[in-house]
């Protein structure tokens, strides 16, 4: 999957998505922005922390996922370092 983005370390995933909320804020004057989704209970070889991004027209209705997915990824780390 050419637009799956993997990471092994949850502090890159984090930068990642903060990276992508500043590009976003670039994009809004060409009405476009980054769309993230993330995969959840993702396992590879390469990592488990795994987002598929797109480029989307800015004027389509954000998912929760997408408005909140910083939040979202956090949520999941703690749930996932409770487990162990």
């Amino acid at each position: 999957m050419k637009n799956l983005l993997i990471f092994n370390d949850s502090h890159r995933s984090d930068g990642f998505v903060d990276g992508v909320k500043l590009i976003n804020k670039q994009l809004e004057k060409h009405d476009l922005r980054v769309k993230l989704q993330f995969i959840e209970d993702f396992e590879s070889d390469e990592g488990e922390y795994a987002w598929y991004v797109t480029v989307v027209p800015d004027d389509l209705p954000t998912s929760l996922s997408e408005n909140d997915a910083h939040s979202y990824f956090i949520r999941k780390y703690n749930e996932d370092t409770e487990n162990d």
